[in-house]
């Protein structure tokens, strides 16, 4: 589910003609953080990151969420790798 609403998110940002993406990366959506819901693994947050690249958009991306979970860093660097 979380990644089909960021599909769709993502059209709406393209269809709106942004110019620039900041992009608030909640690493609390990961499955097996004790505090999220969303189900996000780890592929599923570099899907996330090449889904934000293919916008082509100048992108800040701001860490928020997600701190209570020895697979925050997995996680990081898979949207990180998916960005680049």
């Amino acid at each position: 589910g979380f990644l089909a609403a960021l599909d769709r998110g993502l059209e709406r940002i393209a269809s709106w003609g942004a110019e620039t993406l900041v992009l608030a990366l909640g690493l609390d959506a990961f499955i097996g953080d004790p505090f999220a819901g969303l189900a996000v693994t780890t592929p599923g947050f570099h899907r996330i990151g090449k889904a934000v690249r293919a916008l082509g958009l100048p992108t800040v991306i701001v860490q928020e969420g997600g701190y209570l979970c020895p697979e925050l860093g997995d996680n990081l660097e898979a949207v990180l790798t998916g960005f680049a």
